[in-house]
């Protein structure tokens, strides 16, 4: 189950952004949804969590929508209009991704997470049991 791709080429959908990301003279992040989240997945069985994709779907040629907060407010800084390619992107990754990373070792576990992109359809999907079919208990939700 995959809410957040619900949508068209060049659309948007509803934000459910579970990463608070401030800018103030360099990125901030506030885990504390994201850690409200991966307790419940844990108290309710959940087995893996799949990070969202950090590109369009549709050739990885933009961002995925990414609200920051600013001095002026809350703003959508990356979307559609913003290649995946931009420096400004690289730089929110270059910081948010080894951030993400110790968060989900330290709340969760590495060998727990996971990303797809979904062109590669022969991917290994270890929430599928042997069959193909999808585990009860295993159940993908982006992060």
């Amino acid at each position: 189950m995959d809410p957040s791709t619900g949508h068209g080429h060049g659309g948007s959908r509803l934000a459910t952004q579970l990463i608070g990301i401030r800018d103030d003279s360099g990125y901030h992040f506030d885990f504390s949804r994201l850690e409200r989240w991966v307790g419940l997945c844990a108290k309710h069985g959940i087995e893996y969590l799949e990070i969202a994709h950090l590109f369009t779907q549709w050739g990885a040629k933009a961002t995925p929508a990414i609200y920051v907060e600013t001095a002026e407010g809350l703003k959508r800084r990356f979307g559609w209009d913003v290649p995946s390619t931009s420096s400004s992107y690289r730089e929110l990754m270059a910081e948010l991704l080894p951030a993400l990373r110790s968060f989900l070792a330290e709340h969760w576990s590495l060998d727990r997470s996971f990303s797809t992109y979904p062109m590669n359809r022969r991917a290994p999907r270890p929430w599928r049991d042997t069959n193909g079919q999808r585990a009860s208990s295993r159940i993908s939700w982006t992060v």
